[in-house]
């Protein structure tokens, strides 16, 4: 075995599935300065800095400025015809590959060598994903040399499908350093074909998109590319020790270089000087059950809002949810009794001016020393004046008898006794009352105006498991956002919201049309697979960011408990992961025999982890959970082919053979699985070891 000639890294996170929107929100989160810390949240700090570092977004700069204003396009446009190695993602990365000599720009390469293959040899013009591997990135002519010959190479690549045999300018396997390859790998080709430059063909091989004839945009983007030979130049260093300071002016000096060469359309100048655009302000989260979408959108919520809980309000929508729940309406309330407001004293004196079975002089007397000890002997007489018509004598403080009873204070009160309400028997009691009860949609708007600098989300869970269309009513005309981020058109208040928003706004607020504040975000998930749901129009629909979440993109979160095979099913004393067998279930009912959508097979967090404590636990929650949605949901009209066991057709009948065959119920497909074989150690991209299923 040689020596490593050849180091690489890359992400596993730059799926091209996420691209729109995480690149947006990431490159307004680094404008902002909301990108969270680690201790905050882990998961979305790894991300962030993740993408921010390859779409060149961490630096603040153009790059940033064009994906927070959405043009996800030119970004990553830029990001493959600058990102190269070497480059500074890690200190030991950076100098691996100095060491090894290595300079290659890796995606702008692969369209280069199409693009002349299609000059050259236009009905072979196609690389496999080994040859990129061989001819792009181990390929001393390549990625080793400044002065390159494509045409030379393309040659090699014909000699070599001829012949099978690899020129001896390419590295051996044994002398590479590359972990995750494959995956790697295909991540670059999956933004490239995202980007539109390329498309892979169902045999797995890569070809250049040739532009048509009046694409000019696609021609541009092409050329510009092909042309394009920059490579950043790092200067003289010595990489046998680069010191924080000097590796972080690395970066910067990387990230100057990706910076200056972004494509800057007509409206860069604009969003320079204006408010930065912020995340998406109607955002669908969808995907299969248990990909992680609740999870992810609390998790980015609560990072929107600093985690202040009370900007946050939620709401789960079903068949029955209305208009009135959402936004409001005018209905029947408990109002509190009148005396319930009261302090205790009060109470007490009410609780003495309303007791029938005492006379008016004997009341004044149980009272006369609670308003003797507060020096409120002369409005004693006024009180029982509003009251009663009788006579009583009155006292002074010490006791002795008052002049003229406090006759004149006693006829004030009598005098004055129509102009006020009186606290009877009857204020004892709660009562009936209409009044405007605001939705959560007009609660949480009602905050966003109160306090326009601070960001307010509106979680919506199931959102497509009520008639959105009625629900939303008016309130859909103001899903149109402008550049601001505020409502394009607004809407006119009824009179009774308008009297509440006043009430909360002040009486000077202008409340007769309202508008969605920018600073109000209304962010919903969504599953097609659930039984009752309704469908969403397209003009709905085309309000709204969507952030899908593939079956698998979230798999790399899981727990140990999780990934390792430690359980046993039914008799048999195999150990079995329970991500194996979720992804074993899954690619059985993806095949034509089932031919089950995506959406209805199961994501990695559809078992919660308290499912995964210890055998008995797993086994009920896989009963009682998977079999079940299996059984009712996903094959209800194959439930005979895909349950190997007699009386299919019953629920309970699995349950028991599962109990005594384990995963002998299901098909072979499942049984036989390349997820469900031997297991083997491999290493993670952090370093640590991890178990995973082959």
């Amino acid at each position: 075995m040689g020596d490593v000639r050849a180091h690489y890294l890359f992400t596993n996170d730059m799926r091209d599935s996420v691209l729109d929107s995480k690149a947006q929100e990431f490159a307004c989160m680094f404008l902002n300065n909301t990108v969270p810390s680690a201790n905050d949240n882990k998961s979305l700090n790894n991300s962030a800095n993740t993408i921010g570092f390859y779409l060149n977004l961490i630096n603040k700069g153009n790059v940033a400025l064009v994906a927070a204003n959405g043009d996800i396009r030119s970004v990553v446009l830029n990001f493959i015809k600058t990102f190269q190695y070497p480059n500074p993602r890690t200190k030991d990365s950076f100098i691996a590959t100095v060491r090894d000599g290595i300079q290659l720009a890796p995606m702008r390469e692969i369209i280069k060598i199409l693009f002349l293959y299609n000059q050259i040899f236009p009905d072979k013009a196609y690389l496999t994903i080994d040859e990129i591997r061989h001819f792009v990135f181990f390929n001393e002519k390549i990625a080793f040399c400044k002065t390159l010959n494509r045409v030379e190479v393309i040659n090699d690549i014909e000699t070599y499908r001829a012949s099978n045999e690899l020129p001896s300018c390419i590295v051996p396997e044994d002398e590479r350093d590359w972990n995750y390859e494959s995956r790697q790998l295909s991540c670059f080709l999956g933004i490239m074909a995202w980007s539109g430059f390329i498309d892979i063909d169902k045999d797995g091989l890569v070809k250049l998109v040739i532009p048509r004839q009046d694409d000019l945009q696609y021609k541009a983007a092409l050329l510009e590319v092909i042309m394009f030979n920059e490579y950043w130049e790092y200067g003289e260093i010595d990489i046998n020790y680069i010191s924080t300071e000097a590796f972080n002016a690395l970066r910067t000096s990387y990230f100057n270089y990706c910076d200056q060469f972004i494509l800057r359309n007509d409206k860069l100048n604009a969003i320079a000087t204006s408010d930065i655009p912020s995340t998406p302000r109607q955002r669908i989260f969808f995907g299969a059950p248990g990909t992680g979408k609740s999870y992810s959108l609390n998790e980015e919520a609560k990072s929107l809002v600093s985690n202040k809980s009370n900007h946050i309000e939620r709401v789960t929508f079903h068949p029955d949810y209305t208009y009135a729940n959402f936004v409001g309406s005018y209905k029947p309330i408990m109002k509190q009794s009148d005396i319930a407001c009261l302090d205790d004293d009060s109470k007490k004196v009410l609780s003495v001016l309303n007791n029938r079975t005492i006379t008016t002089q004997e009341k004044y007397d149980a009272l006369y020393e609670s308003f003797k000890s507060t020096d409120g002997l002369t409005r004693l007489p006024i009180i029982l004046g509003l009251y009663f018509d009788d006579s009583f004598e009155t006292k002074k403080e010490d006791g002795t008898k008052a002049s003229n009873n406090n006759s004149v204070e006693r006829n004030h009160g009598r005098a004055i006794r129509k102009y006020v309400q009186l606290l009877s028997e009857e204020s004892y009691k709660e009562k009936i009352a209409y009044e405007y009860v605001p939705g959560p949609f007009i609660r949480l708007l009602v905050k966003a105006l109160q306090n326009p600098e601070a960001p307010y989300v509106l979680i919506v869970e199931e959102i497509n498991r009520a008639n959105v269309a009625a629900v939303f009513g008016d309130v859909f005309q103001l899903l149109d956002r402008n550049n601001d981020g505020e409502s394009e058109y607004s809407i006119t208040t009824t009179a009774d919201m308008r009297a509440y928003l006043q009430r909360e706004l002040g009486k000077d607020k202008d409340v007769t049309t309202i508008k969605i504040p920018s600073n109000l975000f209304i962010w919903a998930t969504m599953n097609s697979a659930d039984q009752g749901v309704y469908p969403m129009d397209t003009a709905f629909k085309r309000r709204w960011t969507f952030s899908y979440y593939g079956l698998d993109d979230e798999e790399n979160n899981l727990s140990a408990a999780a990934i390792k095979p430690r359980f046993e099913l039914g008799k048999s004393n195999k150990l079995i992961s329970w991500n194996s067998l979720r992804k074993a279930i899954n690619d059985e009912l993806s095949t034509d025999t089932y031919n089950i959508n995506e959406d209805k097979l199961m994501g990695p967090f559809f078992l919660k982890e308290e499912a995964l404590k210890d055998n008995t636990s797993f086994n009920e929650a896989f009963k009682n959970k998977v079999l079940m949605y299996l059984f009712d949901d996903v094959v209800k009209q194959k439930r005979r082919s895909f349950f190997n066991c007699e009386n299919s057709n019953r629920y309970s009948s699995i349950c028991n053979a599962f109990d005594r065959e384990g995963i002998k119920i299901f098909p072979d497909g499942v049984v036989n699985s390349k997820w469900l074989q031997e297991d083997e150690s491999t290493i993670s991209e952090d370093g640590e070891p991890r178990v995973t299923e082959v």
